[in-house]
């Protein structure tokens, strides 16, 4: 499969992108975006992610438009790689919002439960969850 240069150049001009925003985004030289979007240079798998952001289209898409096969083994695996570079990308803050809830929850289901406990109002943090924050600050 080839890439959609017809489709690159239109959604570049609706979203008044320029081959410098290209190039910026997945950090190559100016001359790079033009390369991409006239067809004589291929999008990596590696700047899928970058590229989709850019243009604001799903990834599946942008790999589509890059001319990749969506029955390959790349375009199968990717999505395993595309989540690790998402949290890469994420800021700090970010990831703690999201990670640490989940961190909380593990914890909390490998706690076998004590059947004389009642279960408790809580104001603020558990003890147990007040360590995690602590432990990631």
């Amino acid at each position: 499969m080839d890439v959609d240069t017809a489709w690159l150049r239109a959604r570049k001009k609706e979203l008044h992108i320029s081959d410098k925003d290209i190039s910026a985004a997945i950090n190559r030289e100016r001359s790079t975006g033009n390369r991409i979007v006239t067809g004589e240079r291929k999008i990596e798998w590696d700047e899928i992610h970058a590229m989709a952001k850019v243009f604001e289209v799903s990834e599946p898409e942008m790999a589509l438009r890059a001319g990749y096969d969506p029955n390959s083994e790349t375009m199968r695996s990717g999505p395993k790689r595309d989540a690790v570079r998402r949290i890469d990308d994420m800021g700090d803050n970010e990831v703690t919002r999201l990670v640490i809830p989940m961190l909380v929850h593990i914890a909390d289901l490998s706690k076998k439960p004590d059947p004389d406990d009642e279960p408790e109002e809580a104001d603020g943090p558990t003890e147990h969850e007040g360590a995690i924050l602590r432990s990631v600050r």
